[in-house]
């Protein structure tokens, strides 16, 4: 894998510019990391904060801290670089792969 940084827009549900995650693909690894955006809904001194690291090693997850107990905003970071990791995936499986919902089937 070359470096190469990805950048995602997250938005609210209406359309507000929320976080910026950021994805660096290094030396087998991917590293997934969480911002707050420059949106004037954050206070000026949390905006391109930074929130939460994750990294996929391809044995695994690690995150830039240690997590014990986890808090319904760090949770909301999780999912939401969990499911860019997730859409990377599905992506990058599209390629070698054709998924087909078996209840998109029909039977002749």
């Amino acid at each position: 894998m070359e470096n190469l940084t990805k950048h995602f827009i997250v938005l609210d549900n209406k359309n507000n510019h929320e976080y910026d995650v950021f994805v660096e693909d290094k030396k087998n690894k991917r590293v997934f990391s969480i911002y707050t955006s420059d949106n004037e809904t954050w206070n000026a001194s949390h905006r391109k904060e930074h929130l939460l690291t994750m990294t996929n090693n391809g044995n695994g997850i690690k995150f830039d801290r240690k997590i014990k107990k986890i808090g319904y905003d760090e949770l909301e970071y999780l999912k939401i670089l969990i499911s860019v990791e997730d859409k990377l995936t599905k992506e990058e499986l599209k390629c070698k792969y054709t998924i087909i919902n078996s209840r998109d089937l029909i039977k002749i």
